[in-house]
Order: C-alpha cells, then sequence, then structure tokens
C-alpha cells in the first residue's frame, strides 16, 4: 500500500505545480485506467 500512497502524493504534487503555473488541471476521473506497456524488443538489421 506504500506505492499507492506515494503516487496519490505525487499526482497531488503535480496538480499543485500544474496550478502554480496557472496551466490547465484535467478534471478528476471517476474510474481511471493505467496502461503498462512493456518496451517492444530491439530486433538486429
Amino acid at each position: 500500500m506504500k506505492f499507492s500512497y506515494k503516487a496519490r502524493r505525487g499526482m497531488e504534487e503535480y496538480v499543485e505545480v500544474l496550478r502554480e503555473q496557472r496551466m490547465p488541471v484535467p478534471d478528476t476521473n471517476p474510474a481511471p485506467t493505467i496502461i503498462i506497456r512493456n518496451e517492444a524488443e530491439k530486433t538486429a538489421v
């Protein structure tokens, strides 16, 4: 659960920075989806 807390706190800090710089802050997504993709294998040319 520590990672979840760190990720949440990191996002809160990110939103603070956006607001300080007067940049647009995206609306909250009630059902966020995270997609993780592995790097494609490199092939010899």
